[in-house]
C-alpha cells in the first residue's frame, strides 16, 4: 500500500495528525461550502454558517497542512491531487 487517505474533519483537534506523513486541506469559497452543506444536510444557510464558524479557521488549516486542494467552482481538484501524488511519489 502506497498511501491511505483519511477524510477526517477533526484531524488536528483529535491529535491524529501526528499519525500522518502529509496533511491536505481541501478548500472552497465559503459561499460554496455553505451551499454544499445546506444541500447535503438539508439545513438552512444560517445553520450551515454556524457549523462553519464552530470549526477551525481556514487560515489555521492552511498553516497546519502540508498541501491545499481548491475545490470551488471552476477548479480542477483532480489535477491538484495528481500534482500532490507526484510530489510525494504516490
Amino acid at each position: 500500500v502506497k498511501a491511505v487517505i483519511l477524510d477526517a474533519p477533526l484531524l488536528f483537534e483529535s491529535g491524529f495528525d501526528t499519525q500522518c506523513d502529509v496533511t491536505v486541506f481541501v478548500s472552497a469559497p465559503e459561499e460554496v461550502c455553505i451551499s454544499r452543506i445546506c444541500e447535503r444536510d438539508g439545513i438552512s444557510p444560517c445553520k450551515a454558517e454556524q457549523r462553519l464558524a464552530s470549526q477551525m479557521s481556514r487560515e489555521e488549516l492552511r498553516r497546519l497542512c502540508d498541501e491545499e486542494i481548491e475545490n470551488g467552482d471552476g477548479c480542477d481538484p483532480d489535477a491538484q491531487v495528481e500534482r500532490i501524488c507526484e510530489k510525494y511519489g504516490l
